[in-house]
């Protein structure tokens, strides 16, 4: 593959240079972007497997919208996404059952 090559042959130059700073900030990029990729393909696992539900904002979840009476909220929710749906509150997720039949 021409990008493998690529890097061995930008790896080979760095120790080449002996430029050790630059080869570590290489490093550090290639493994921020391998964590990355690997906490998305995570998420996207996790998201296919959920039942639906809305949309929050990163690390605060749904928790803004929700206001003070909390249970009037999850009503309108089961009434927009069925008696099943899912939501993050804070960083926590959240699958909320609002059917007595299906608690049953």
């Amino acid at each position: 593959m021409m990008t493998d090559s690529y890097i061995i042959k930008l790896l080979v130059r760095q120790f080449k240079t002996n430029d050790m700073q630059h080869l570590l900030m290489v490093f550090i990029t290639i493994l921020t972007a391998i964590t990355f990729l690997q906490w998305l393909v995570n998420l996207y696992r996790e998201l296919r497997k959920l039942p639906p539900g809305p949309w929050g904002f990163p690390i605060i979840g749904y928790l803004l919208f929700m206001g003070n009476e909390k249970h009037t909220r999850f009503m309108e929710l089961a009434k927009k996404y069925g008696s099943l749906f899912s939501t993050r509150l804070g960083s926590q997720l959240t699958v909320v059952m609002s059917d007595y039949k299906m608690i049953r």
